[in-house]
């Protein structure tokens, strides 16, 4: 495996843009559109439309319900995507530290397996602190798992990890910067290789 290993760089920038609206006093709805491109801007990645509902608990809870229609590019070529995702999202304090969760199961119903159905959990957990007595940065860790759910003919269930770690800046109330190390893990179909991503991500965002 050692003497197989291919080192490869790249540049790969996207676009999302998140627009919500209330429709009571717990419940929004929303619609997602992420552009990603790959090879420096050339290549298309993915396009992905997501409509959905967002019903938020007292207690702080997040409860989404979601559609995605999405075009992944494998290998070049243009393959559609039908998604589900059910999310729940929450967060608590410890100390200084603010600790985040989300939860999600994903339906899937890819061009490139004849749209048979699969299902996956993704579990993020984060923990944030504030850096200094500004409240412009903040120090952030989480860590996003991708597991397999009832396909009992994958050789392997645990599909991804995303291990990440930065510092994030707020300009305002409504802008920041953040900057961050991901460390991506794919594991391959039959579980006996790997490959390993090394990323560094600067984004930006503005409400």
């Amino acid at each position: 495996a050692q003497e197989e290993r291919v080192v490869e760089t790249g540049f790969n920038s996207w676009y999302a843009t998140h627009m919500e609206t209330a429709v009571g006093e717990r419940l929004n709805v929303f619609g997602q559109c992420h552009i990603r491109r790959t090879d420096f801007g050339s290549a298309w990645q993915q396009r992905l439309l997501f409509l959905g509902s967002e019903w938020r608990s007292p207690a702080g809870l997040k409860w989404s319900m979601a559609y995605g229609n999405i075009m992944n590019h494998p290998n070049g070529i243009p393959a559609q995507e039908h998604r589900l995702f059910e999310q729940l999202v929450y967060a608590f304090p410890a100390g200084k530290w603010s600790i985040g969760h989300r939860h999600r199961i994903e339906h899937q119903w890819l061009e490139q397996n004849d749209f048979d159905l699969k299902n996956r959990y993704r579990i993020d957990v984060s923990a944030k602190r504030p850096l200094g007595t500004s409240g412009k940065w903040t120090f952030r860790v989480h860590n996003e798992s991708l597991i397999s759910m009832f396909d009992p003919t994958r050789a392997n269930l645990y599909q991804q990890n995303w291990l990440g770690l930065g510092f994030i800046h707020a300009f305002s109330a409504k802008s920041k910067l953040s900057l961050e190390y991901l460390q991506q893990t794919i594991i391959s179909g039959n579980g006996l290789t790997a490959k390993r991503n090394h990323n560094i991500h600067w984004m930006f965002i503005h409400k």
